[in-house]
């Protein structure tokens, strides 16, 4: 799984195939060590690596229940960093989010 984390030299378009094949991986176990991972992503200065991981951190959510609250968790570190991308996309996942868990993370809010 590691093998496919990002590196600081790869080019964008591999950094974004490598995203998806984490979210294509991710399970039970893994789940945690991937979010982190994402998290760091969408802390970058590229626009399409910070809405892919955003993204993929909702895609891990809906496919792997238990890593749902760290997931909110991170969810909720991006938004109060202010940067109006991640709020953005954040507010994306979020909608997914309440129609899979209804009245369950309303803290996202």
């Amino acid at each position: 799984m590691r093998v496919f984390f990002c590196k600081f030299n790869d080019p964008v378009y591999v950094k974004l195939e490598k995203i998806d094949i984490l979210v294509k991986v991710a399970d039970d176990k893994t789940a945690d060590v991937i979010l982190n991972e994402l998290k760091e992503y969408a802390n970058d200065i590229e626009i399409e690596l910070i809405r892919k991981s955003i993204r993929a951190i909702g895609s891990i959510i809906l496919r792997v229940d238990k890593s749902a609250k760290r997931a909110v968790e991170i969810l909720s570190e991006l938004v109060s960093t202010g940067q109006p991308l991640c709020l953005q996309e954040s507010v994306i996942v979020a909608r997914d989010i309440f129609r899979k868990f209804p009245n369950k993370f309303e803290g996202l809010i």
